[in-house]
């Protein structure tokens, strides 16, 4: 992969390009959120790496400055010392596919970005165009409407759903999603699948009155579920 690296530790810049091109990657680095803005677009990324702590523009206004002119196709993996839960919440939030800690190891980091690869390929799903309900989940065009309005998710996200529309009913445990959407093993921490379940049921509306419950089974995992809308009088 061709892959961009915005970071303005020098040595810890030099490290992660040493890894990623023994790795068989190609990168190009970059140590002000200036200079990467000017130049990102002059690119075909396949993958981008933010730092968040910058001399200049933080990371996260970055990251929103990606979504807004980038779009959602490339991957985003969030590099920082902050790993509180808000803190972790507000950048998948705001588009990142996945963060590490800037003490991360090579093995770690190189697994996470070729989880992010085979995500961004999205092998079976662009082969697929589910249609359920009042949705209609693409695989080709890689985007979700609901009545016929797109509903704006994160390559991540679009995975997530297809996953779990294509199993309705079934209980998939925590460690099913990591393997199967994020392609890890599931003894990596559970709790970005939780923030991105969370933020799909907002996004999508999957709640009893629409129709939907995407239910939480307490210590287990998720199930979607098909429900009759409640009657209003």
């Amino acid at each position: 992969m061709y892959i961009a690296i915005l970071e303005d530790d020098p040595g810890q810049a030099k490290l992660m390009t040493i890894w990623l091109e023994r790795a068989g990657h190609a990168c190009k680095t970059y140590a002000t959120g200036k200079s990467f803005i000017e130049n990102v677009t002059n690119e075909q990324f396949n993958l981008l790496i933010l730092d968040w702590e910058l001399p200049d523009i933080k990371g996260d206004e970055v990251l929103q400055w990606v979504r807004e002119h980038l779009g959602w196709e490339v991957p985003v993996l969030f590099m920082t010392f902050r790993d509180g839960s808000d803190e972790v919440a507000s950048i998948l939030k705001l588009g990142a596919d996945d963060f590490v800690s800037k003490s991360v190891e090579r093995n770690e980091l190189l697994a996470r970005i070729d989880s992010l690869q085979r995500r961004a390929t999205l092998p079976q799903q662009k082969q697929q165009i589910l249609r359920i309900g009042e949705f209609i989940i693409d695989g080709v065009e890689h985007k979700v409407t609901r009545h016929g309005q797109e509903i704006k998710l994160t390559p991540t996200e679009l995975k997530l759903a297809m996953y779990l529309f294509q199993t309705m009913d079934k209980l998939r445990t925590r460690s099913d999603l990591l393997a199967n959407v994020w392609g890890r093993n599931a003894e990596i921490s559970t709790r970005t699948v939780d923030i991105h379940i969370s933020r799909l049921r907002k996004k999508l509306e999957l709640t009893p009155e629409n129709g939907w419950l995407l239910e939480s089974v307490s210590g287990v995992g998720y199930r979607l579920l098909r429900q009759k809308p409640p009657v209003t009088s």
